[in-house]
């Protein structure tokens, strides 16, 4: 088992039970330790059962955001050079930004989305290892960075504002052109400009709306969310108990569904910002991790479509 002491620790609590006449045991400490590992290992067992098709989805949707990162991941795109000779690929050109060729766009691109999908790959392990509070605390991580990548990849002042440092601190940025109403705004405007709907555009919102309300809660350790928070919900009773260190949860259900239906949304808006704005071409080469992105968006957009097929036709008619 790894452990999480060693031999500084091992003398220094041998001195602090000396110095306190107390009996804070080696043993006692160690035994804390097995128990969480062990629940984590329960919990690691109970999801393979209880949440597989969930969790299967949901790496599915993270190995597609990941494919973004590995295509963007590529150093002759970030070496600056006046030449469009070795930018064929790249999503922008290097002198998008700024003449100087600094930034370049492709690798503020990389870098968020790399943090997106190391925040996926964490979101899914901890639901895995029964920590469904802290995957909520990604969760609306998660998709304020699907927003802000999709806000800045639409237009270039905001990828400015966003990439290039000023005089305003990170802080004023994010109040002055990315608050959760001013994204909401410009999400629809975007959204209006790719030739969405009306209705289609009123849900989207909604569904933002919702999921930023359901999950902020998480992050801002609001009553009602660290109550339930604090809780391990059966999934065959409507029972749940105190999970000292977690267990696996039935409301991580929730937690991943709303993580699938959210980066369904946010990929297909992406490729559309990229090919109807960006005029960005998928390399016709299908071994290409670029179409991986494309067909891991297709692929979800089907999978949800047939739930909901599903879910219609086992709820009854009204009469």
């Amino acid at each position: 088992m790894r452990g999480i002491f060693d031999k500084d620790i091992e003398s220094r609590l041998t001195h602090f039970n000396a110095l306190l006449s107390a009996n804070y045991s080696w043993e006692q400490m160690t035994q804390i330790f097995s128990q969480i590992s062990d629940s984590r290992a329960r919990s690691h067992a109970d999801s393979g059962t209880y949440l597989s098709q969930h969790l299967s989805i949901a790496n599915f949707v993270t190995a597609g955001i990941h494919s973004v990162s590995l295509s963007l991941f590529n150093l002759k795109h970030f070496e600056p050079t006046a030449s469009s000779n070795d930018q064929s690929e790249n999503v922008f050109p290097q002198d998008w930004l700024s003449e100087s060729l600094r930034p370049i766009p492709d690798f503020i691109l990389l870098q968020l989305f790399c943090q997106l999908s190391n925040l996926s790959t964490s979101l899914v392990h901890m639901v895995e290892i029964g920590q469904d509070s802290s995957a909520r605390v990604l969760l609306r991580a998660i998709e304020e960075l699907f927003q802000i990548i999709l806000i800045i990849s639409a237009d270039k002042n905001d990828f400015k504002r966003y990439s290039i440092k000023g005089s305003n601190s990170d802080s004023e940025i994010m109040h002055k052109y990315f608050s959760t109403k001013k994204r909401q705004t410009k999400l629809a405007a975007i959204e209006k400009r790719l030739g969405f709907e009306e209705n289609q555009i009123e849900e989207r919102a909604g569904f933002r709306t919702a999921l930023h309300k359901n999950f902020s809660g998480s992050v801002h350790s609001s009553p009602i969310s660290s109550v339930v928070g604090s809780m391990v919900w059966s999934f065959d009773k409507d029972l749940g108990h105190i999970g000292l260190v977690g267990g696996c949860n039935k409301l991580s259900r929730s937690t991943l569904g709303h993580f699938i239906a959210s980066s369904d949304l946010f990929l297909e808006m992406f490729i559309q910002i990229l090919e109807k704005i960006n005029k960005f071409k998928f390399p016709e080469d299908r071994t290409k991790l670029w179409n991986n992105t494309k067909a891991t968006s297709l692929i979800l957009r089907s999978l949800l479509e047939a739930e909901k097929k599903a879910q219609q036709s086992r709820t009854p008619e009204s009469p």
